[in-house]
């Protein structure tokens, strides 16, 4: 890691996107760790090395011409400093007095202007996100060393006076940004399936997507809960920066859905052993510890260019399903590509406002065309779902290819910290040629241990003949197969992993799959 030292400013490049600017605390700089930043050495070996070209002062490697640097940087202290990171000019008036004035300017534009700001948990909207986002550690509070011999490192130290500044280079990048968060800040653990039956967390976290699964049924409405803690989180559905190292953590991942007062969020939560859609939740899981990103995300997440979104801010995206909880709309917006309506099987063109004429029974859910929804097999007990079983539900579409994965660990551990975990790849595709869409399905990726661990899977794989088109052939790398044609059935339910659809006709085959082969298939159209 490369530093400067300006007098009382001390100035570290922690990766391309996290810049640190310390003022002297008494007669130190320190490098420990702190409630905030609880491990900097794990974020300084996975962030990426600043290009030595990007600094108007430059170190070399070695040990010695580094703190010559340093030192002849610390007696320009008598006037302004003035450095260039990437496309970014900061600006130091006095590093002798410590931040104060400090400014970052960007093509002649002042981008960030210094303010001693505590840090209040929240982060901005994806349209509202800044070149540069600030984070002040204050009050900074030092966590105690491990064997260390000196009894002060021993203690944690409270500094409120501390200035201790992280600058998040994001690049008005919501993604970005959180990224850097997670990775600066620590992450909280994942969510287990096996959370999702904890009784001790009632209501507040009463296994998710009831609301799906309350759609799938055809019914309009779902158990609503009149608890206040769980009214607060609707009421702050942005607060886990703020509140991530509580004594609940798994609580945060209902306050990171970013929707706008989700008064009805609870019909989100599904009871044990409706769970066929776990492997889709599971995955927005994983993705939510690893970088930071919402379970459920408002429009603007997955559609940043549209700006009609911001005004439909009720609605939200759980993977390829959009949902708008409030069914007292009378209009919805549905972005671009294709959306299906699965218990009629029409078809709606995005970037498009839909009137709702008559309020319907169902909750108003979409599927975008193109997505491979994964589902699992219903259980009594989530945390004993065998996923050796998974059905690939494919909604084909020419113009809108997709791709994904499916994630997989021990389910009980905190292995998948170190690596432990699987990933299995898919992507979509469309021959014109040959008038065949394409899912191809890579070798899985990782490893880990424990009774979920299997090498071998079955796969039900099953394509909904949509936009009037029908399955005249199936091949499997490139071998014809023998499939199932079901037809449509108004009695059957959205989500179900075998048999009738209500939505359209289905081909339907089943395949053994070795997960350390590629597997592709091909459904060629009439």
């Amino acid at each position: 890691m490369r530093e400067l030292i300006y007098d009382n400013v001390r100035i570290q490049f922690l990766s391309e996107e996290v810049l640190r600017l310390e003022v002297r605390y008494g007669a130190y700089f320190t490098d420990r760790n702190t409630l905030w930043i609880p491990d900097r050495g794990a974020f300084e070996k996975a962030g990426k090395r600043l290009p030595e070209s990007q600094s108007r002062s430059r170190e070399n490697q070695g040990r010695q011409q580094s703190m010559v640097v340093r030192e002849e940087a610390a007696q320009e202290h008598s006037r302004p400093q003035r450095f260039l990171l990437g496309d970014l000019l900061l600006v130091l008036p006095n590093p002798k007095e410590g931040l104060r004035g400090l400014q970052i300017f960007r093509e002649g534009k002042c981008v960030y202007q210094y303010e001693r700001v505590k840090i209040n948990g929240k982060l901005p909207a994806p349209a509202q996100t800044p070149w540069i986002y600030p984070l002040l550690d204050v009050p900074r509070i030092l966590l105690p060393e491990k064997n260390c011999s000196t009894s002060e490192k021993k203690k944690y130290i409270l500094q409120w006076d501390a200035e201790d500044l992280y600058l998040l280079v994001c690049k008005k990048d919501a993604r970005k940004l959180r990224e850097a968060y997670v990775c600066l800040t620590g992450r909280a653990d994942m969510l287990r399936e096996a959370v999702l039956e904890d009784q001790k967390i009632e209501p507040c976290l009463k296994q998710p997507l009831r609301l799906l699964k309350a759609a799938s049924d055809g019914k309009s409405e779902a158990e609503t809960p009149a608890n206040g803690l769980y009214t607060e989180i609707l009421e702050n559905p942005e607060r886990y920066f703020q509140d991530r190292k509580k004594e609940l953590p798994y609580l945060d991942y209902l306050e990171m859905t970013e929707c706008q007062r989700q008064t009805n969020l609870k019909q989100m939560l599904r009871k044990p052993g409706n769970g066929s859609l776990l492997p889709m939740l599971y995955r927005n899981v994983y993705e939510s510890w690893e970088n930071g990103m919402p379970i459920c995300r408002r429009l603007d997440w997955e559609y940043p260019q549209d700006k009609k979104v911001l005004l439909y801010l009720q609605e939200f995206m759980i993977g390829d399903l959009l949902v708008v909880p409030e069914k007292e709309k009378s209009e919805i917006y549905l972005p671009e590509g294709l959306w299906l309506y699965p218990w009629t099987g029409k078809v709606y063109q995005g970037k498009r406002c839909r009137k709702l004429k008559n309020q319907s029974e169902q909750l108003e859910l979409y599927i975008r065309l193109g997505a491979v929804l994964i589902l699992a097999e219903d259980t009594a007990c989530v945390k004993e779902q065998n996923w050796e079983l998974l059905t690939m539900d494919y909604y084909p579409c020419k113009e809108c290819l997709q791709d994904g994965f499916l994630y997989e660990d021990d389910r009980e551990t905190d292995a998948y910290k170190n690596g432990k975990y699987r990933k299995t790849y898919y992507h979509t595709s469309y021959d014109g040629n040959q008038k065949a869409y394409g899912l191809s399905i890579s070798n899985a990726e990782g490893d880990f241990e424990g009774r979920f661990a299997g090498k071998r899977r079955t796969l039900r794989i099953r394509c909904h003949e949509l936009l009037g088109e029908r399955v005249k052939q199936v091949l499997i790398n490139g071998r014809k197969q023998t499939f199932e044609r079901i037809l449509k059935s108004k009695e059957a339910k959205v989500f179900e992993t075998a048999g009738a659809a209500p939505d359209s006709d289905v081909a339907e085959l089943v395949v053994e799959h070795p997960l350390s082969e590629c597997l592709h298939v091909d459904f060629v159209m009439e």
